[in-house]
């Protein structure tokens, strides 16, 4: 799969499938510890869906005090001056003032609009409120599938890979001692890079859980882990 993995990611990058690409490294685990409180603090401070809401919010809290100021008198100060032909008659330019007022008689429509902008307030609200209580979802799910990863890196790297090594080294002496089958030491060959490549997803999976709770609470969580000194 390497070969159609290469042409993949160039065509995304828009370069010639065959234009050589650098093999990825090992994934290493960025260092990381956070607890669930702290990832729904920082989500409802940061991230861009709830602050773009309360954005909304803020407008339409504005858009109240816009419709109840419809109700005052509406004052107009009028400036202009009068041109008078010096042709046909006598005298000069004058200078004029005006001023007057736009009374609001449609109560009716007034009171609509009022209400019409407090039911958009808490519709905007209660948007908010649900787009945070999936937001917190996503969080925790997210949080649990972290944790999962690194508990998988664990078992594999600890547990099952050794183990697979193990049993590898111990069938191939069998096999050539004739104590087991070739088809015993073929399953032992099988076992080990599956083993392996779990702990290779087990890797990437972490590191792909850890930038998406990022993106959600739109800011980074990354410190390094506690070592025995610091926890004590």
């Amino acid at each position: 799969m390497q070969a159609p993995a290469i042409a993949r990611l160039n065509a995304t990058l828009n370069r010639p499938a065959t234009a050589t690409l650098p093999w990825p490294a090992t994934v290493k685990e960025t260092p990381a510890e956070f607890k669930d409180e702290e990832l729904l603090a920082w989500a409802a401070e940061s991230n861009p869906e709830l602050r773009s809401l309360a954005a909304e919010i803020a407008q339409q809290e504005k858009k109240i005090e816009l419709a109840r100021k419809a109700y005052y008198p509406d004052p107009t100060l009028g400036l202009g001056v009068n041109n008078r032909d010096k042709t046909m008659m006598m005298g000069m330019d004058t200078t004029f003032m005006s001023i007057g007022f736009n009374l609001p008689i449609w109560f009716p429509k007034l009171s609509a609009g009022v209400r019409e902008a407090r039911w958009n307030h808490l519709a905007a609200w209660q948007q908010r409120a649900e787009k945070a209580n999936a937001i917190a979802a996503d969080v925790q799910m997210l949080a649990w599938r972290f944790r999962d990863a690194h508990r998988r890196i664990g078992l594999y790297r600890d547990t099952l890979v050794p183990k697979g090594l193990e049993a590898l080294k111990t069938t191939q002496k069998a096999f050539e001692a004739g104590k087991a089958s070739f088809a015993d030491f073929i399953d032992a060959q099988r076992m080990l890079p599956e083993f392996q490549l779990s702990y290779e997803r087990a890797l990437a999976d972490r590191e792909q859980r850890l930038a998406e709770l990022e993106a959600l609470i739109g800011r980074p969580i990354t410190r390094p882990v506690a070592g025995p000194a610091e926890k004590e």
